[in-house]
């Protein structure tokens, strides 16, 4: 339940620079002032997926497909 997602942040905070979490945290606290359809609009321009090489492979290998 709820001890979950705080064990799983207690364990990625001690995978991340203290640089990273620190820039998080300013961002979370510019996101705080933001109207709910800020806050959609800013999750829209996420990238999403993992960010291996092989996914940005993937759109060109699509494109250069539709170019077809």
């Amino acid at each position: 339940g709820a001890g979950e997602p705080t064990t799983l942040l207690q364990r990625l905070r001690g995978t991340i620079s203290k640089a990273v979490q620190n820039k998080v945290e300013g961002i979370l606290q510019d996101v705080q002032k933001f109207s709910d359809n800020d806050k959609l609009y800013l999750y829209l321009q996420l990238p999403s997926g993992p960010t291996t090489g092989d996914k940005s492979s993937e759109p060109s290998t699509l494109s250069n497909e539709e170019y077809m």
